[in-house]
């Protein structure tokens, strides 16, 4: 079996389940009322981009349209982007675990939101964003491919650095010296070590 093939079909395995879990547990909660709503346009605007954008891998395991930006690596990298794709989709079904019907996609307080510090929350404050860069970092390796890789690479530190004070502001509005407390406890992206 050609190589290449090999890797679109673990890129396939890795993105499909993802986006259905993610959408099976939006439309599980159809009826949420949101209370809160912040930068609302640019929310809808960044959460319709990402979606677009992770739907490239789904092209790149069914086609050949972006083969123009592939390049070479050796075979132990693209490996190794395989298990860090796989570890990515894992924190995505841990954090949507955790947090299930409070997640909307958007960054909006829903009605009964509660603060969310079990499972993967009780190490990481937004594993959700560990999870996209752990994705972008095992795209462009499992890939090898500039567009795909790059895309969502870029897509995730324009969302994460133009939303993650929002978010938390946001939180600390909405559950005070709780939230404050749950920060200084666990780090934004890594578990905090000592």
């Amino acid at each position: 079996m050609n190589h290449d093939l090999v890797f679109r079909i673990l890129l396939l395995a890795c993105y499909i389940p993802s986006q259905l879990i993610r959408q099976y547990i939006l439309r599980k909660n159809p009826h949420a009322k949101t209370v809160k709503s912040v930068n609302q346009r640019r929310e809808l605007l960044m959460y319709r981009i990402g979606v677009g954008l992770f739907v490239l891998p789904i092209f790149y395991g069914l086609t050949n349209w972006l083969d123009f930006a592939s390049f070479t690596l050796p075979f132990w990298l693209r490996w190794t982007g395989f298990g860090i794709s796989l570890l990515a989709a894992v924190v995505l079904l841990l954090s949507h675990q955790a947090l299930g019907a409070n997640w909307t996609g958007q960054l909006n307080i829903q009605e009964n939101h509660v603060l969310v510090v079990r499972g993967i929350y009780t190490y990481v404050c937004h594993p959700m964003y560990l999870s996209f860069l752990l994705s972008g970092i095992g795209t462009l390796l499992l890939s090898a491919n500039w567009f795909i890789g790059a895309s969502l690479l870029i897509w995730f530190w324009i969302m994460y650095l133009g939303r993650i004070n929002h978010e938390e502001q946001v939180m600390i509005s909405e559950f005070g010296e709780q939230y404050e407390t749950y920060m200084r406890s666990t780090g934004r992206l890594l578990p905090k070590i000592l």
